[in-house]
């Protein structure tokens, strides 16, 4: 017993510092030396949900079944959750009905799933079959709308929530005021965006009569929303009277500063950042290399991420485009040269640094490697070798390209097929005649380039 005991403590402290894979082997030794029971089942399951291992966790599921032990509610729940964050929506509603008597966390994982995996008339249906609704049970679908951008919907969700005198939670309230910053893209809308604004106030002062403001979740989602609407001064009051910041309150603080164009602002914060012992992450070095027009901070962003050992490729590609933009090419090429694994957001923030810098002919050998690695291009790699073609005046080269970009099809041919008008008037009409039903604007201007040619 005492043995059982150390395994799932041990098992426990695995999942806790993410190391999923010694998590399996330990489960595996386990099974082989004694009888696992439903609380070492129940860590295996979430230790392979985390790790999105579905093989390791079907096979579980069988042992749970074999053994019986899936009688118990979180071995059940465990399950539940692996399918749920494996994507497998047909597999957790198949799960949750092989459960005798489903609890509040059967509910609430099943009707996540749904909002998440299918239509969001899906998961209301589900949502308005669940007997007893709590608070967890109206986050997720509440967040599920809100992710969906029904913004609206989830707005009235939450207005129901409190008419039916469920009290709402920390999540709630960082969903309710982060969604309130969500930029309102139909032109048509700018009334809508008065009233969401009045909903996120409404949902603060309901957050502050309620003591959450002290809850650091709920602070950040009023940063966010606050920043969203472009209220800069009102983000810095919220920000100095925070008792505790986490990583995330100082990326919205120097987030807002950098789209007020509060470069020295931005930059100031991280320094304070790091002085208060937060250290920064991808997107606090991204946001910073995105938007600075200073080579001497993208410069001394590029010395912190050397020492700091913080080598993620999506930091790497945004310091490849910001040298790019300071025409560092051969910095910017150094870097690129060093990421071990590239994506296509590499090859195309290369190619294009090339591009705009005059270096046509070795922008085209970064697309030819880029092939070679058997990366598959998009639209816009394409649209770059095209232009760097036409700035080479290398017929040859676009004809070569041209036959794989007709061959994709659909409307991210326009930008392609729009840079090859000059090449062939012929071919531009054909053109002209198979996309002006996708977009007029864009498919009228590469027939007027023909014919002026």
């Amino acid at each position: 017993m005492k043995g059982l005991l150390k395994l799932n403590q041990m098992l426990a402290d695995l999942i806790r510092s993410n190391h999923h894979t010694q998590s399996f082997t330990l489960f595996v030794i386990a099974h082989s030396t004694s009888t696992p029971d439903h609380y070492t089942l129940s860590a295996a399951l979430t230790a392979a949900a985390n790790a999105r291992h579905i093989t390791f966790g079907a096979q579980l599921h069988a042992h749970a079944v074999r053994t019986g032990l899936w009688a118990h509610s979180h071995v059940a729940n465990s399950l539940l959750s692996l399918y749920a964050k494996t994507h497998d929506l047909a597999s957790v509603e198949r799960a949750f009905t092989e459960i005798h008597c489903p609890d509040a966390y059967s509910w609430t994982t099943l009707l996540s799933a749904c909002a998440k995996l299918a239509p969001v008339t899906h998961a209301l249906q589900l949502f308005d079959q669940i007997p007893k609704r709590h608070a967890a049970v109206w986050n997720a679908i509440i967040t599920g709308c809100a992710d969906k951008g029904h913004e609206g919907l989830a707005f009235n969700l939450f207005r129901d929530m409190q008419k039916m005198g469920v009290k709402a939670d920390k999540y709630t309230f960082a969903t309710v005021l982060s969604m309130c910053s969500w930029e309102l893209l139909d032109y048509g809308r700018h009334v809508h965006s008065v009233v969401i604004k009045s909903a996120g106030c409404q949902a603060q002062a309901q957050a502050i009569k309620m003591g959450l403001i002290g809850c650091v979740a709920v602070n950040n989602a009023m940063l966010t929303m606050y920043s969203g609407f472009g209220e800069v001064y009102e983000v810095r009051d919220i920000f100095e009277r925070m008792e505790e910041r986490d990583v995330v309150s100082w990326n919205i603080m120097i987030s807002t500063f950098l789209q007020e164009n509060l470069e020295e602002e931005a930059i100031l914060s991280y320094l304070k950042m790091r002085r208060e012992g937060i250290e920064p992450d991808e997107y606090t070095y991204g946001s910073l290399l995105f938007a600075t027009d200073s080579l001497q901070v993208v410069e001394m962003i590029h010395s912190l991420l050397c020492t700091s050992g913080l080598v993620k490729i999506e930091v790497l590609n945004v310091l490849v485009s910001a040298y790019c933009r300071h025409r560092k090419m051969k910095s910017a090429f150094q870097i690129f040269s060093a990421v071990p694994y590239k994506n296509l957001i590499s090859w195309n923030s290369i190619i294009s640094g090339f591009l705009m810098n005059g270096h046509p002919l070795q922008g085209f050998e970064q697309f030819s490697a880029l092939l070679r690695a058997q990366i598959k291009p998009n639209a816009y790699s394409l649209s770059l070798v095209l232009s760097i073609c036409s700035s080479m005046s290398a017929m040859s080269h676009g004809k070569q390209i041209h036959a794989p970009a007709e061959y994709d099809g659909g409307p991210t041919q326009i930008p392609i097929l729009n840079k090859l008008g000059h090449r062939s008037k012929e071919r531009s009409d054909n053109g002209f005649d198979r996309m002006h039903v996708v977009d007029d604007f864009a498919s009228d201007k590469s027939q007027v380039a023909v014919t002026v040619d």
